[in-house]
């Protein structure tokens, strides 16, 4: 499991380092999100989720932008779509393709 005072210090600074990058009086900073789509590829939908949830405090905090891109195979069954469903709750608007 992510630790969370960790996460959201080293994050939180790298956020702040990107602001003060910019010349713009009111900076704003994008992020794409990786590290929870591997969690999930590696069977770890707990720590994605629990990462989600300190992403969306990070997000409250900084005023920043982020998608989080997840790849959805056909290998997930129906013991998977309880923590789909939680992961997708935690996202302000959810976009799926599946091929």
């Amino acid at each position: 499991m992510p630790k969370s005072d960790r996460m959201l210090k080293l994050i939180g600074g790298l956020i702040e380092e990107a602001m003060k990058a910019t010349k713009k009086e009111y900076p704003r900073v994008a992020i794409f999100g990786e590290g929870v789509s591997l969690l999930w590829e590696a069977g770890k939908a707990d720590a994605a989720i629990r990462v989600e949830q300190m992403w969306n405090q990070l997000t409250a905090t900084y005023e920043v932008d982020t998608l989080c891109g997840y790849k959805m195979s056909g290998t997930y069954g129906k013991e998977d779509t309880h923590d789909i469903k939680e992961i997708c709750a935690a996202h302000s608007a959810v976009y799926s393709q599946w091929k």
